[in-house]
């Protein structure tokens, strides 16, 4: 019998990395319209993100707790308040293991 050409540990750490929900918000087009409006606006509250959007405040925030729970926002409250604002480097490193795991995949597998 041969050998899998991928070692267990490979695929579960590309199975990891590859974080569905991960993905899904960066291909929803609401979810990547407030990244551009949080980059070009810097940290805002609820009411200023959704200022100009299509869809109503209640669907924004539910689209920033989505972005929030995978890391791609950090938020700050001031009372009742809260500020969000991109996390660029959290953003930017979990691209770049994703980007590793698919190296090591690749050399190890293919």
């Amino acid at each position: 019998m041969s050998e899998p050409a991928c070692s267990q540990r490979v695929l579960a750490d590309f199975q990891e990395d590859l974080d569905f929900q991960f993905f899904k918000i960066l291909a929803e087009p609401a979810r990547l319209e407030l990244m551009q409006v949080l980059l070009e606006r810097g940290e805002a509250d609820i009411a200023t993100i959704s200022e100009g959007m299509k869809q109503d405040r209640s669907v924004v925030s539910r689209h920033l707790k989505a972005m929030l729970e995978k890391g791609f926002l950090r938020c700050r409250k001031e009372g009742r308040q809260c500020f969000y604002a991109l996390d660029g480097s959290a953003i930017v490193k979990r691209l770049e293991r994703i980007l590793e795991t698919i190296k090591q995949a690749m050399k190890t597998c293919c």
